[in-house]
């Protein structure tokens, strides 16, 4: 697995924390009916993130072109801060040789413009980059509308398909 990338997902937010357990329960499943090798395992502050080869990195990032969600309303959550910003730290864990994080930010501010589009990224280093949600409120609807959907999965589905 010379190939391989390693990510790094962490906030100090709670909603983070909540959509990290969300993907660790349905992103590999769902990758793995493109044929995309993911793994997700939550950690303290956030979740790790495997994907057995760039390709599976540059495939997963294509579906996420396509996907289209419609622009929430911003409506006040209770769930947020007073400051309304959502930071999200993206740090690399592991490159496959030849491969520089500013190879890796379009694919994956891709996957993080999918929540909203009001969004920053900064590189803080040559391993790290942030994400901030300038409008929280979308960030809070998105979670709810994700959370809906793989309730919905569950109770449709109850067997999972089979990892080889």
């Amino acid at each position: 697995m010379e190939d391989n990338l390693i990510l790094k997902i962490r906030s100090k937010n709670s909603l983070v924390g909540k959509l990290t357990q969300l993907c660790h329960e349905f992103l590999p499943h769902l990758c793995y009916k493109f044929g995309i090798e993911i793994f997700i395992e939550k950690v303290i502050d956030g979740a790790l993130i495997f994907f057995k080869s760039m390709k599976d990195f540059i495939n997963f990032h294509q579906i996420l072109v396509h996907v289209n969600i419609p622009e929430f309303p911003s409506q006040p959550s209770s769930r947020l801060k007073k400051d309304n910003i959502v930071e999200i730290f993206v740090e690399i864990i592991k490159l496959p040789h030849n491969v520089t994080i500013d190879d890796l930010m379009p694919g994956v501010a891709t996957c993080y413009r999918i929540i909203s589009k009001n969004i920053e990224v900064e590189k803080l280093s040559a391993t790290t980059v942030i994400f901030r949600y300038l409008d929280a409120n979308s960030f809070v609807a998105i979670f709810d509308f994700l959370k809906v959907l793989w309730d919905q999965n569950n109770a449709a589905t109850s067997v999972m398909p089979k990892m080889e």
